[in-house]
C-alpha cells in the first residue's frame, strides 16, 4: 500500500489550508532531528514533508486523492484512466511539479529542511534563551511535540508561493518574541542576562541551511516592571528573499512568595497573634533587599488594616534613586480554643 499522507499528518481529507500548515508544523516539530534523537525521526520527518507538499499543491492533491501514490508517483494506471477523471489512453503530464521524473511521476526531491524553514519563516523554533553566563539555557522546545513558546507578529509570505516568487518577494518585518522570566530582587536590584539566539542561515546558491547560535545581553534596569521589550533589530532568521525579523525579549515577572507588585509599591501579608493585635507590638518584615525590617505596631490593629512603609517599595525606573512603599496588609490569628479560665478572664477585660 502507499504512504497515507493524510494520516502521516493527521488530518481528514477536507482539512483547511490553515488546518494543514498547523498539521504540519506540529509534526515537524515532534520529529525534527534536530530535536528528536530517535532513528526513525529523520526518516518520518521526510515524509512529513512530502505529506504536505504533496497536499499543499492543488494538482498534486486532486491526483493523489484519485489515485493515491501509486498515481501520483508512477502515473495514472491505465485501468483507472478508463473509469474517468481522464480518458483512456490519454497522456498523463506532471507539467508542474518540481521534482518530476522523466516519465513524468512526481518524486519528492526537495530538502525537507527547505520545507521547514520556508514554513516557519522567520519565526524560527530554533530560539532560545537562558540567564548566566555558562548555565544552561532554557529549551525553545518544552516538550517533543509541543508547539514553540515564542510569538511571530508582522505579516508572513504566502507558503503557495514558488521557488522563484519566494526568492524575488522579501515578506514585511517580523518580529520573534520571547518572554523572559525575571526575579523581583533582580527587578529591584538591576541585572544582566545572557541570552542565546539559534537562527537558520541559509546559502542563497545551495539553499543549504545551517543553524548559528549567538550570544545576547540583556542590561535589566532597576525599577523595570512586566511587559518591558528589549529588541535586538535583523537577529533572526537570515534566508534569502526574506527580511530578517527582529528578536525581541518581554521581561516576566516570576511570582514572588512574599511579595505582590503593583506598579512601585510592594504588598505583603503579615500574620499576627490576637495578643499582638490588641495591645501592639515590635514585629519583623522581610524585605525586598533581604534585611528584615523593625515596625511597631500600635494597640488595636483590626483583620484587613495596612501600614504603609515610605521608599521600602521598588526603585522608580526613571528615577531609580526614589523608591515606591511597603504596604503591609495584617492578617489576625485567632486562638483555636480556650479554657474556662481564658475565657473568664476575657470577660472581666473585654467590654460586652
Amino acid at each position: 500500500m502507499g504512504k497515507d499522507y493524510y494520516k502521516i499528518l493527521g488530518i481528514t481529507r477536507g482539512a483547511s489550508p490553515e488546518e494543514l500548515k498547523k498539521a504540519y508544523k506540529k509534526a515537524a516539530l515532534k520529529y525534527h532531528p534536530d530535536k528528536n534523537k530517535d532513528p526513525s525521526a529523520e526518516d518520518i520527518f521526510r515524509d512529513i514533508a512530502e505529506a504536505y507538499d504533496v497536499l499543499s499543491d492543488p494538482e498534486k492533491k486532486t491526483i493523489y486523492d484519485e489515485y493515491g501514490e501509486e498515481g501520483l508517483k508512477g502515473g495514472i494506471p491505465q485501468s483507472y484512466a478508463s473509469q474517468g477523471g481522464f480518458p483512456a489512453g490519454s497522456t498523463f503530464h506532471f507539467s508542474g511539479f518540481p521534482g518530476r521524473q522523466p516519465g513524468g511521476g512526481y518524486a519528492f526531491t526537495q530538502d525537507p529542511r527547505d520545507i521547514f524553514a520556508n514554513l516557519f519563516g522567520n519565526s524560527s523554533p530554533f530560539f532560545s534563551g537562558g540567564a548566566g553566563g555558562d548555565a544552561d539555557f532554557e529549551s525553545f522546545f518544552s516538550q517533543a511535540g509541543a508547539m514553540p513558546s515564542s510569538t511571530r507578529r508582522g505579516a508572513s509570505q504566502s507558503s503557495r508561493r514558488g521557488p522563484s516568487q519566494q526568492s524575488a518577494a522579501a515578506s514585511s518585518p517580523q518580529q520573534i518574541i520571547h518572554k523572559v522570566g525575571v526575579s523581583l530582587e533582580d527587578l529591584f536590584a538591576g541585572v544582566t542576562k545572557k541570552m542565546k539566539i539559534k537562527r537558520q542561515i541559509q546559502n542563497p546558491s545551495t539553499r543549504a541551511v545551517t543553524y548559528e547560535e549567538k550570544i545576547v545581553s540583556i542590561d535589566i534596569k532597576p525599577g523595570w516592571k512586566a511587559g518591558t521589550k528589549i529588541t535586538f533589530p535583523k537577529e533572526g532568521d537570515q534566508i534569502p528573499g526574506m527580511t530578517p525579523s527582529d528578536v525581541v525579549f518581554t521581561i516576566e515577572e516570576k511570582p514572588h512568595a512574599q511579595f505582590k507588585r503593583e506598579g512601585n509599591d510592594l504588598h505583603h501579608t503579615v500574620k499576627i497573634s490576637l495578643l499582638q493585635a490588641l495591645t501592639g507590638a515590635m514585629i519583623s518584615v522581610p524585605t525586598i533587599e533581604g534585611q528584615p525590617l523593625a515596625v511597631r505596631l500600635s494597640p488595636i490593629v483590626r483583620a484587613g488594616d495596612t501600614k504603609t512603609l515610605q521608599g521600602y517599595g521598588m526603585p522608580i525606573s526613571k528615577t531609580p534613586e526614589q523608591r515606591g512603599a511597603l504596604i503591609l496588609k495584617f492578617d489576625v490569628i485567632f486562638p483555636t480554643a480556650l479554657t474556662e479560665t481564658q475565657k473568664e478572664a476575657l470577660k472581666s477585660i473585654l467590654p460586652q
